[in-house]
């Protein structure tokens, strides 16, 4: 791979000299998949992972343009930590072709489909050995292999059973990349912010955690059901799918703020409100921006709503992890 990341030489461990007998392991070594080495924590992975057969690209909108995006599961704004191998190449620091190191799986405390970056610039001493838990990561450190330095960056890649694959955009399917958890072969479902980017960039709070930005879900006043097909489960358009929707995202990706986390804030809209399954028409809809429904801070994204054109709202304490589509 050429992606990069740019160098950090702030680092949280000591070098120490000569060889050491850690966790890592030579270079060469084939470590187990999460199957072979607990047929039971392999299953429980499986049930909870929230992957069923192929995640689909669902369609809604965002700054008043159509825009397509994935329903993952695992929507928990608090990261897990995670190592990304790096050497330093004309004063950054390029990517291994060594699997990301996580701690924990689905089902497990502590476990988020969000990984924030450790960055481990591997040095001279490094001749390829394998890093495949924590405990290793900071052997290697202590050893003089790398370095090791904390970012305020994150991933998106939530694991999943090895069978999962979500939709691509050409309208075909991937399936996961391999990572390591505990000296085991996992497989993570990985979503950058564009074409190319493995990491979401500097996208964390104050406290640690993920980015948190607004998705609004709309319902005409007077009707149950959302203008979204798939919690509907209608098709509104009548093309054939059930991926279509009314859903408004606050930023795009090529906003500094972009985020695939989201907190849903649901919507009631006037009664005539013109909507896809109006225009039968996945790409027409009257509100289309955030900004056709609230006044928007700048500075907080507070969000006060437009007279005449939101009957109620409520930010809603559900949150979703759903990366939009290059």
């Amino acid at each position: 791979m050429s992606l990069r990341f740019p160098l950090f030489l702030a680092s949280f461990a000591l070098l120490a000299c000569g060889e050491g007998s850690g966790a890592y392991q030579p270079a060469g070594t084939v470590l187990p998949t999460v199957a072979e080495a607990d047929a039971a924590l392999a299953a429980t992975v499986a049930t909870e992972d929230g992957v069923e057969g192929t995640v689909p690209i669902l369609h809604g909108f965002v700054d008043g343009e159509p825009q397509r995006y994935w329903p993952m599961p695992n929507s928990i704004a608090t990261p897990q930590r995670v190592a990304v191998l790096c050497r330093e190449t004309d004063g950054e620091c390029a990517l291994l072709d060594h699997p990301l190191v996580f701690e924990h799986l689905p089902g497990e405390p502590g476990f988020s489909a969000f990984g924030k970056v450790t960055e481990v610039q591997v040095s001279g001493s490094y001749a390829g050995e394998i890093l495949g838990s924590w405990d290793a990561v900071e052997d290697a450190a202590a050893d003089g292999l790398a370095t090791l330095s904390e970012r305020n960056a994150y991933l998106n890649c939530p694991i999943v059973a090895p069978d999962a694959t979500v939709e691509t955009a050409d309208g075909g399917t991937r399936g996961p990349r391999p990572v390591y958890v505990r000296d085991m072969r996992a497989e993570c479902m990985l979503f950058g912010a564009g074409t190319g980017r493995l990491g979401l960039g500097e996208l964390g709070t104050t406290e640690g955690e993920v980015l948190i930005r607004n998705v609004y879900v709309l319902t005409r006043d007077g009707e149950d059901a959302p203008l979204s097909e798939a919690m509907a489960m209608v098709d509104l358009t009548g093309d054939g799918d059930m991926v279509d929707s009314n859903n408004v995202f606050g930023v795009g990706l090529d906003s500094v703020e972009y985020t695939p986390l989201w907190r849903m804030v649901t919507v009631t809209v006037p009664s005539d409100y013109a909507s896809i399954d109006t225009a039968m028409d996945q790409t027409m809809a009257d509100y289309r921006d955030a900004h056709d429904m609230f006044d928007v801070d700048a500075a907080t994204y507070a969000i006060t709503p437009i007279a005449g054109r939101v009957v109620a709202y409520e930010e809603t304490d559900a949150l979703i992890n759903c990366p939009l589509v290059p």
